[in-house]
């Protein structure tokens, strides 16, 4: 193998990872969005209050983080 492969094999193995990290903090950030919506629609069985539910803590959770 030659640099210009090595140095392509380089490129796209670093922007794998930052693709993986960035689901990771992504999938992080919505996990307590994501666990009260269940806990409502385990309550409610209600996809409307689900919803809402979900919308709202992940937008508290954005709040909070911005104001960090």
């Amino acid at each position: 193998m030659d640099w210009l492969s090595l140095l392509g094999v380089a490129v796209f193995l670093i922007v794998g990872v930052a693709i993986i990290l960035f689901i990771a903090k992504i999938i992080w950030f919505l996990l307590p969005a994501a666990l009260v919506g269940l806990v409502v629609f385990i309550l409610t069985f209600n996809l409307y209050w689900t919803g809402i539910a979900f919308v709202a803590v992940a937008i508290i959770s954005l709040i909070l983080k911005l104001r960090r």
